[in-house]
């Protein structure tokens, strides 16, 4: 008999992308398969990309870059690299790379490093960038205010989850959990150690722990890049305008629920995950296509 992976892979793989895209996500969700499948944006193949059975890769399989649960988010960040041609890309917390192995896709030239302590995604991401022949740096440490050793949490039997962070227990009360010791590292060390060339794009999503990576990039921080950051919550927001005063920077706020952004006077919660933050000398430029986008 067929296993449930061969069944779901031939349902998932025998439909054209059209259909694909119009069956509901209650359904689909459930149509996950291991394997590599040819990833679209737009409508477009762009990138191959190997399916484990997360969440992430499921919806990209079945919606596309443009319409998976961080739609916007991707929207905007594909044209930015697009249209602003970043030559240096970071994807912080990058998981599984999606966000970074879209760049290379979209620009080959670009220089992509990955952060990412949780072993299991980062052979995600290597083996993401075996299948397509990219090269790219991948550091698998948690970025943070010290250099050190922390820990993450795992539900226990578990070696991956899409949203972990450093030395906090965020399961639900009452799961068992594991730990797993990471390395840890302040950016301005590390930076100065390996001689890192400094981005000009950063995609931030460490689960709450995004002021401690900030505060530890130290007199490095890169002034002049465009970032893409969660805020989860409004003192972390708070917090953050310590990086982003609103004299020198601009505002989007995202809502990937209903692929929408709204231009804001200054950080706070998001309305679903990310905010765009640009610096204003690259303002205008951004504000031309971003309309484009919406």
């Amino acid at each position: 008999a067929m296993n449930t992976n061969g069944i779901r892979k031939l349902v998932a793989t025998i439909l054209p992308y059209w259909i694909r895209k119009i069956i509901p996500l209650r359904i689909s969700q459930h149509l996950y398969f291991n394997g590599v499948f040819e990833a679209r944006l737009y409508g477009k193949k762009t990138v191959k990309l190997l399916h484990v059975g997360n969440q992430i890769e499921n919806e990209i399989y079945w919606r596309g870059f443009e319409g998976c649960h961080e739609k916007k988010s991707m929207q905007v960040f594909a044209s930015i690299v697009q249209n602003l041609d970043p030559k240096v890309v970071w994807d912080i917390g990058a998981n599984s790379g999606t966000y970074g192995i879209l760049t290379k896709a979209l620009k080959s030239d670009c220089e992509v490093v990955f952060f990412e302590p949780i072993p299991k995604a980062v052979e995600i991401i290597q083996t993401n960038l075996d299948i397509n022949n990219f090269d790219a740096k991948i550091f698998k440490i948690a970025l943070g205010d010290f250099d050190g050793v922390g820990e993450i949490f795992f539900e226990k039997g578990h070696d991956f989850a899409t949203s972990v962070t450093v030395n906090k227990n965020t399961l639900p009360r009452g799961t068992e959990s594991d730990s797993m010791k990471i390395q840890i590292r302040r950016l301005d060390s590390l930076v100065a150690e390996l001689k890192l060339n400094s981005p000009s794009l950063v995609k931030l999503d460490v689960e709450t722990y995004e002021y401690e990576v900030l505060s530890g990039w130290g007199i490095q921080f890169p002034d002049e890049a465009v970032f893409l950051i969660e805020v989860l919550q409004g003192d972390l927001a708070a917090k953050l305008t310590e990086f982003f005063p609103e004299s020198r920077y601009l505002f989007w706020n995202i809502d990937d629920s209903n692929s929408t952004m709204r231009q804001v006077a200054k950080l706070g919660k998001s309305d679903f995950y990310n905010f765009l933050i640009v610096p204003k000398s690259l303002g205008n430029s951004i504000e031309k296509f971003l309309m484009g986008a919406q």
